[in-house]
């Protein structure tokens, strides 16, 4: 027997409130289903959809009331989301920093979830400035760190002030107090 815990389901209904529970009940029901036929039955065919879905959700942008797609928008949408995902991911090797890898985790979480349940390119409306800022501080964090490095690079050497010259002139010679 297997036991599944499904912590939050929406359904709708314009009858009743029973309507929505019992089409929320149904919509949780059928997933699980999918999952068990296809994810542990045909696992190639299902990591092909799991591909498809992405593709859809991320190699499309949301055209909102306008239907027809614009290939320059496309290609600038590509362009933001690559050089985003790059920027993160460079800050993410250079730096190992919490931050770039909460966004990380945030942005392939709510992939991985879109893409089991309704993958579409509306979803990604939400992830693009999120990868975008990641991206941007991901650079920015690796000439941070480059920066310091160089300034690292020798011993470090204490400057000397001018009460500082003034006391070692004061100060007594070491082989006259012996």
């Amino acid at each position: 027997m297997s036991v599944y815990k499904v912590v939050e389901i929406i359904g709708t209904s314009t009858e009743s409130w029973e309507d929505a529970g019992l089409s929320a009940v149904n919509k949780a029901r059928e997933t699980i289903r999918n999952l068990r036929r296809y994810a542990l039955g045909r696992p190639v065919a299902f990591a092909g959809m799991q591909v498809r879905k992405l593709a859809r959700m991320w190699i499309g942008y949301d055209r909102g009331t306008h239907h027809k797609r614009r290939g320059w928008i496309l290609a600038l949408h590509l362009l933001i989301s690559a050089a985003g995902l790059a920027g993160l991911l460079y800050g993410v090797w250079r730096t190992r920093h919490p931050a770039l890898w909460a966004i990380l985790a945030t942005v392939v979480t709510a992939t991985a979830v879109n893409s089991f349940f309704v993958s579409e390119a509306r979803h990604n409306v939400r992830l693009v400035p999120l990868l975008v800022a990641g991206g941007a501080a991901g650079v920015a964090l690796c000439r941070l760190n480059g920066r310091e490095r160089e300034e690292r690079s020798g011993p470090p050497r204490a400057r000397a002030t001018e009460h500082d010259r003034f006391r070692a002139d004061r100060r007594p010679d070491a082989a006259a107090v012996r």
